[in-house]
């Protein structure tokens, strides 16, 4: 064992010292009381460095006048992610919608052939569902790729039509002539 003093834990500092002359403890002295046969006189002020310094019954009575609003401080770092919730309820079953109408059932192509036309005329052909059918689609085709121009193509009410035009010259008994195709659809 080796015998010597501890080092304090904290570099020790020199507290403020006010330097009194003889005779003057106190401006207004308090009443004096004996302690060991000797006069002492109590002191009104003291240097108190911690609440640890005073009693526990003061300390709670101690309540200063509320101090002026601070500065507001700068924003903090953004905080991490909190943990993922529970699971929510079961949402209720909505209503069952109306049905809709059955679609089509039957699907059927046809057909229809224009007049066979000489050079610089025209030939048209009308490809039709039967009524209560919907046409879904359709098209047109000339017999000779060669001298026959498809100008129109397209969907009329519950028919499909198709026109061709002869473009031969000096051919006068080349013809032409036109096919149009109609896909109707019914229930």
């Amino acid at each position: 064992m080796v015998s010597g003093v501890e080092a304090a834990p904290f570099a020790s500092q020199p507290l403020p010292v006010k330097k009194v002359s003889p005779g003057e403890l106190e401006p207004n002295p308090g009443t004096g009381e004996v302690h060991d046969r000797f006069a002492v006189q109590t002191a009104k002020h003291y240097l108190i460095n911690s609440t640890s310094q005073i009693n526990p019954k003061v300390v709670k009575k101690l309540k200063g006048n509320k101090g002026p609003a601070g500065v507001v401080g700068l924003r903090g770092a953004t905080g991490l992610q909190g943990a993922t919730g529970p699971q929510g309820l079961a949402g209720v079953n909505g209503k069952d919608g109306t049905n809709g109408t059955n679609g089509a059932t039957k699907v059927t192509v046809k057909t229809a052939t224009g007049a066979a036309v000489k050079e610089g005329e025209l030939s048209q052909a009308v490809a039709s569902c039967n009524p209560g059918d919907r046409v879904t689609g359709g098209g047109g085709e000339v017999d000779d790729d060669n001298v026959g121009r498809l100008t129109a193509s397209a969907p009329n009410g519950i028919a499909w039509v198709a026109r061709a035009w002869n473009s031969a010259t000096g051919a006068p008994t080349l013809t032409v002539k036109v096919t149009a195709y109609v896909i109707c659809a019914s229930p």
